[in-house]
């Protein structure tokens, strides 16, 4: 398997059908054997019922697979994330929101940088759909972690990543740490 995209949600009933439909019209266009890993974390809405019907109404293709994990309560993004890589076989894995604040269509671009050497890419949340306190607070973070830590990361908040899987082994993530 080349990908494994994950997808943690919680109570996103509204927006994983037409993820689900973008996403696997980026994947048709990789052209590579992928597969969706969706994370429920416990939702209290239809958020299963429509993706299940949403999976079943986007025929998918030989290349592309979608498996469900469903955990019994919530734990949070963070586990959610990791019970996604804990299933994940593809050479490189990405992660996205359901919130569709990430849009899938930035798929292909992340993984070119890849294939010219880069070992992960994270992405860049430019259109947010946040309160105004939060992004303002969200870019202050930002900027003090880059000026301490010396990081070239704009926006560390965002779920939008691409990694090699190579630098996923024996990695453990807990708190808040999926970011």
């Amino acid at each position: 398997i080349y990908l494994s995209v994950i997808i943690p949600f919680f109570n996103e009933q509204s927006n994983l059908a037409k993820l689900h439909k973008e996403l696997i019209e980026v994947l048709k266009k990789v052209g590579k054997k992928c597969e969706i890993i969706y994370v429920d974390d416990a939702s209290s809405d239809q958020s299963v019922d429509r993706l299940l019907a949403a999976i079943k109404k986007n025929i998918q293709n030989e290349n592309i697979f979608s498996k469900l994990i469903l955990l019994r309560r919530n734990f949070g993004q963070t586990a959610a994330t990791s019970a996604g890589i804990d299933l994940a076989r593809g050479e490189i894995v990405a992660f996205l929101d359901a919130d569709l604040q990430n849009d899938p269509a930035d798929l292909p671009a992340m993984l070119g940088k890849l294939e010219i050497g880069f070992d992960a890419v994270v992405g860049w949340r430019g259109n947010r759909q946040d309160g105004s306190l939060r992004v303002f607070l969200s870019r202050v973070a930002n900027l003090l972690i880059r000026i301490i830590f010396k990081t070239p990361f704009h926006d560390l908040g965002c779920s939008l990543k691409v990694i090699k899987r190579d630098f996923l082994k024996n990695t453990r993530i807990y708190g808040e740490s999926h970011r």
